[in-house]
């Protein structure tokens, strides 16, 4: 039943929530050096956690055997934050959809310097 193929998954997981964890903390230094708090995040540097999150919650259940009640619960688990990942996603894309939209507007107000 113990496989042990299954846990380079989790520790890549692992890998993930603490890349995300690093990104928070260097976007967070970078804005807080900034004057112009314009910009409206966008939070997907929370993606590769919400991703790792999802690895580690799902596969020691079933890499260890453990029990139907055990793997429903943190099926559901999986579930919303799969649900999150693509909020996230959706929200993300509209931000950035928002600010191409608003630099093209931007490069059509400009005259043309002559």
């Amino acid at each position: 039943m113990f496989s042990t193929a299954q846990w380079p998954v989790v520790w890549v997981g692992v890998l993930l929530i603490f890349a995300s964890i690093g990104l928070v903390l260097n976007l967070r230094m970078r804005r807080s050096s900034r004057s112009d708090h314009t910009r409206r995040r966008t939070y997907l540097e929370w993606l590769p956690g919400l991703v790792g999150l999802l690895a580690v919650v799902g596969e020691p259940p079933r890499i260890l055997g453990a029990s139907r009640g055990v793997l429903t619960v943190t099926d559901n688990i999986g579930r919303v934050i799969i649900v999150g990942i693509l909020v996230l996603l959706l929200y993300g894309g509209i931000v950035l959809i928002r600010r191409v939209l608003r630099a093209v507007s931007r490069l059509r107000r400009t005259p043309p310097a002559s």
